[in-house]
């Protein structure tokens, strides 16, 4: 899909409507990301925060742990 195909009849792109960058792909969310869109990382870090999350708990072996990393960052 083009992005164009997302433009409001305002002239408003994808620029700041998280609903909308919701439907792109990662690839088209890290161009946007690229451009400056910082809604996207937001859709990218919402997108894969549970699983990273999960990995974290599995590899550290539990759920606090695993909170406390993602808090250093």
């Amino acid at each position: 899909m083009e992005v164009s195909a997302f433009k409001y009849s305002g002239g408003i792109g994808l620029h700041g409507r998280t609903s909308l960058l919701r439907l792109q792909s990662d690839e088209r969310l890290i161009a946007f990301l690229r451009r400056g869109n910082t809604a996207a990382f937001d859709v990218l870090v919402a997108r894969y925060e549970s699983r990273l999350m999960a990995f974290c708990r599995h590899v550290l072996g539990s759920r606090e742990d695993a909170r406390t990393s993602s808090r250093r960052s």
